[in-house]
């Protein structure tokens, strides 16, 4: 058994997050509930790496469920990358955005 990459997956379902709907229309949720106290910070990247949008959730604490409106009112049709970072590690999930 490889304990590094069961160590990988224990490290991503501890920071995971679901982000909706998919595909958006204008705006979307970030969703998560993690075990430990935290700030929790979220980002919005186009493809080209700029950073378009930074949500901080302070002292965010640990067992509550808690999600973050993202408000994107002119991104039609595009690839986005979500990085929410909390005291214990980085995730990246794409997220798509709809025709309006």
């Amino acid at each position: 058994v490889d304990d590094e990459s069961d160590e990988e997956i224990d490290d991503q379902t501890r920071i995971g997050f679901i982000a909706y709907p998919v595909p958006f229309n204008g705006e979307f949720n970030v969703k998560y509930n993690y075990d430990f106290n935290t700030d929790v910070i979220i980002e919005v990247f186009d493809m080209k790496g700029t950073l378009v949008k930074r949500v901080v959730n302070p002292n965010y604490v640990r067992g509550m469920d808690s999600f973050s409106r993202i408000d994107l009112p002119h991104a039609d049709s595009q690839l986005f990358f979500v990085k929410v970072t909390t005291s214990q590690g980085t995730m990246i999930k794409k997220i798509v955005s709809s025709n309006n």
